[in-house]
């Protein structure tokens, strides 16, 4: 018998309509469109290094920071959401990422010594801004799958990895494409070449300006957006508190790990003796593929074997993954040991997110996605800086970190449960979900 119980959700439409379809394919559009101009910027820091002026490890510090603004914009927006709505929220973070887009993309262009210091504002703005579109697209994600009344949270999660990779995709190209239309090259003779840079964002910022006109209108309105009344049980922020307190928890320890992958594997694996540096980024790059396709096989998995089971198997196929990375003697063998990470904990952020989504009525909902999405920046800030710190230039004692944390999430599997009665939960009646063992995910 699976973990969860198998009731209705009071909320959850007989027959899905046409508006909540245009919903759910507005938000995984705005999913996307985030992934794409996260990676295309990331994956263009070096072609700004030389005209910066200053070092690939000033860079890594300017990305914490990133993560720091990030949950700044993550709580301002969550409060503007709860006091408008997360549809309005969601238009004003969309607005916001293509602002700081372009501020990135002409800001390296600024005369004189001005380079750096507006580099740094528009980074500023923009870590702002993620953090403001990850959790207004995370409230729109929950509240659609409320609607539709079945688990589908992690098809969304699956967009952004899908727009991750064509993100990447479309830097190569682009600034291929543009050195063939004889863009470049700079004064300093960068490889990169600034101005191949600048044309191919400009491009993919100007076309997902235009999908943002189209699905800003289609967002999903609901809870206390629909009703004036429900002032009184909105300030009653009560969640089972055992059960936020895990569902935060594992968003640290996941972001942990992915943090880890991203900044620390391409560095891991040229360790390996007589390892080709081209090896490098393959890591990564499997991690990122295995997690999109787990993802998009994980809403089935839910639905039929509950979020809890779910990720308890995640967690142990993703533990695997570590030991086997660990215990590699070859960099082919710990590329496939990132692969199998990738199969695994992807998952977990979604999960958290639709767990939490049950926890209260529609009302809070928006406040609930806010304050767990804070998490992930913590996570962020452990996997992509204090890991690094850890480890002391070794990067075997930097793996230990993601594996113990593989070991967390297996713990906190249990906590992945729904209450009982949701419709306790819509009338903002104070829910007990009943106590928790470990053993129970296996019934």
């Amino acid at each position: 018998m699976s973990l969860f119980t198998k009731n209705a959700d009071p909320l959850a439409l007989s027959t899905i309509t046409p508006e909540l379809k245009k919903a759910r394919a507005a938000d995984s559009a705005a999913f996307a469109i985030q992934a794409m101009l996260m990676v295309a910027l990331l994956t263009s820091l070096p072609s700004l290094i030389p005209l910066l002026g200053i070092s690939a490890s000033k860079i890594a510090l300017v990305v914490l920071a990133l993560s720091a603004f990030s949950a700044a914009g993550s709580v301002v927006i969550t409060i503007v959401a709860s006091k408008t709505s997360s549809a309005f929220a969601i238009r004003v973070a969309l607005a916001l990422l293509i602002l700081a887009s372009f501020g990135l993309t002409f800001g390296p262009a600024s005369p004189g010594n001005s380079k750096l210091p507006v580099f740094i504002i528009c980074t500023i703005f923009y870590g702002f801004a993620v953090g403001a579109l990850d959790a207004t697209t995370n409230m729109q994600a929950v509240a659609i799958q409320r609607r539709y009344g079945r688990v589908i949270l992690n098809s969304f999660h699956a967009v952004w990895s899908a727009g991750a990779i064509v993100g990447s995709l479309v830097v190569s190209l682009g600034q291929w494409a543009a050195g063939k239309m004889g863009f470049g090259p700079t004064a300093d003779g960068d490889p990169y070449l600034y101005q191949r840079y600048m044309w191919t964002m400009v491009t993919l910022i100007l076309l997902l300006t235009i999908v943002i006109f189209i699905i800003s209108p289609k967002m999903l309105k609901y809870g206390h957006e629909e009703d004036e009344t429900s002032a009184e049980v909105k300030k009653k922020f009560h969640p089972p508190m055992k059960i936020f307190a895990a569902l935060c928890a594992a968003m640290v320890f996941f972001y942990t790990i992915d943090f880890g992958i991203q900044n620390w594997s391409a560095v891991f694996l040229p360790d390996f003796e007589h390892a080709d540096k081209a090896i490098a980024p393959l890591g990564l790059s499997c991690y990122m593929v295995l997690g999109m396709i787990a993802r998009i096989v994980a809403d089935r998995l839910a639905r039929r074997f509950g979020e809890s089971r779910t990720l308890f198997v995640a967690s142990i196929i993703s533990l695997i993954g570590m030991v086997i990375v660990l215990l590699a003697k070859s960099p082919v063998v710990a590329v496939v040991g990132f692969a199998i990470v990738g199969c695994g904990v992807p998952i977990t952020a979604p999960l958290c997110f639709s767990t939490a989504g049950y926890l209260v009525p529609m009302e809070q909902l928006d406040e609930a996605i806010g304050r767990l999405n804070l998490f992930n920046y913590i996570g962020t800030l452990l996997g992509g800086g204090v890991v690094g710190l850890i480890s002391q230039g070794n990067m075997k004692v930097a793996m230990i970190f993601p594996l113990v944390m593989c070991v967390a999430l297996v713990c906190l599997s249990p906590f992945f449960r729904r209450p009982t009665n949701l419709e306790a939960v819509e009338e903002g009646d104070k829910v007990d979900v009943g106590d928790i063992k470990l053993t129970n995910v296996l019934k």
